[in-house]
């Protein structure tokens, strides 16, 4: 009996220790599959910045790349202490290269910034919208360029394939238009009826935010509100007030989806602005519309001032532009401005020197890239002319782009031919 139970007790004290000795298991892993190493230690991928790294564009000359990339080298230089040599897709390639626009080393565009071995890839079609992206992505570099813990400079695809979303200038950039309309019936295909169709045309291809009108009479009037109203609003009055067939308006044109209509008003280019008359000696009674414009894409205000300057001499339009300067001063310090207009002077002349003395400057004049295929504005149905139509702009923008619009659509839109001049604003 003794024994029998010796033996049972011996036989629960082995379970006991059998069952104490057993593993117990670990908690199931919260990642998906075992790691070889610590998760601080995986290499991050992305693209070494060092003596071997080279930016790369395209070999023919182009304005906005060929900023870009001087643009992108200085930001890197300011943030790693290493300055990036430039070079042109037909020269032989770097281990590694970031690659500025449409070129050899890159023919199509996915996204505005991918990584390609040993390449990251800066491109977007449009080479004005690439400048303005890569001047965004240039203020971010600071942040972008990273060291590891050898003091190698990266730009790593985690933290540089999320700005492909950001926003940039482009996305805002405003396209102002200037065109004298031609108040009457020509000969020779040119009546109003014939060139308010050319003029639709002109509008319907280039698509301006805001159009400065000049020399609109009452049957222009009429055709502008039919056939306008939908897409612009439009603000303007008589220059006699009265509003007989030979009056003249200098309507402002703005489109109602980009822009709400803040303020406006017309003057006169006198001592008295505010009644209508002229200046002694003028010809016609002249006048300056203008608004305040809210840009709902950015909730900040611009103005806009139109206007078309007498006929006689300098003499006469120096004093109406003083008298228009003089009226404008505290908004042209305050508001990023557009001021368009057939000004009836020469860029020789004393009140075009007035109007740069002022602040302002010569869109088409100091646009990066200017396709125009003529130099003049004024040609009078002639093939020939002078330039006396401008769009000016105040140092809160910068001209990108700009056209004198002598497009054939089918005959003449006026005896003038309009300017047109693509605006951006950096915030920087």
């Amino acid at each position: 009996m003794v024994k029998r139970f010796t033996l049972c007790l011996l036989a629960l004290l082995m379970l006991v220790s059998a069952v104490a000795c057993t593993p117990t298991p670990a908690p199931p892993s919260e990642q998906d599959g075992p790691l070889d190493k610590p998760i601080d230690d995986i290499p991050r991928e992305g693209l070494l910045i060092s003596e071997q790294t080279a930016i790369v564009c395209a070999s023919a000359y182009d304005e906005y790349v060929d900023r870009a990339v001087m643009l992108l080298q200085s930001a890197i230089k300011d943030a790693t202490g290493i300055s990036l040599p430039i070079i042109r897709d037909k020269e032989e390639a770097y281990p590694q290269e970031i690659v500025v626009g449409l070129c050899a080393r890159v023919d199509t565009v996915s996204a505005p910034v991918t990584f390609d071995d040993e390449k990251l890839i800066l491109a977007v079609e449009n080479t004005a919208e690439l400048y303005c992206f890569v001047r965004a992505f240039s203020d971010r570099v600071p942040e972008l360029c990273e060291q590891d813990s050898e003091g190698g400079w990266h730009l790593y695809q985690d933290t540089v394939l999320p700005l492909a979303e950001m926003d940039t200038a482009y996305d805002t950039n405003v396209r102002v238009l200037t065109q004298n309309l031609r108040y009457a019936n020509d000969a020779d295909g040119n009546s109003v009826a014939e060139r308010s169709l050319r003029f639709a045309a002109l509008v319907e291809e280039y698509r301006p935010d805001i159009i400065g009108t000049q020399e609109a009479t009452p049957l222009w009037t009429q055709y502008l509100t039919e056939n306008f109203s939908d897409e612009y609003g439009m603000i303007g009055v008589f220059r006699d007030g009265t509003g007989h067939a030979g009056d003249e308006a200098n309507y402002v044109l703005y489109r109602k989806d980009r822009f709400e209509l803040v303020d406006s008003g017309t003057f006169w280019l006198t001592d008295e602005p505010d009644r209508v008359g002229k200046v002694e000696g003028a010809l016609c009674n002249r006048i300056c519309t203008w608004a305040w414009l809210r840009d709902v894409r950015t909730d900040k205000l611009l103005m806009i001032a139109n206007t078309h300057l007498d006929h006689s001499n300098d003499a006469i339009r120096k004093a109406q532009i003083d008298a228009l300067l003089g009226y404008l001063a505290d908004d042209m310090k305050s508001y990023p401005v557009f001021m368009t207009g057939d000004f009836n002077a020469l860029r020789t002349s004393e009140p075009y020197k007035t109007i740069l003395g002022a602040g302002l400057y010569d869109g088409e004049k100091r646009a990066w890239l200017n396709d125009s295929d003529l130099n003049y504005t004024c040609h009078l149905y002639r093939e020939h002319g002078d330039t006396i139509d401008y769009c000016f702009f105040s140092k809160q923008w910068t001209p990108m782009y700009a056209r004198i619009v002598s497009d054939d659509y089918g005959g003449y839109v006026s005896d003038h031919y309009g300017v047109i001049v693509d605006f951006v604003r950096f915030e920087s």
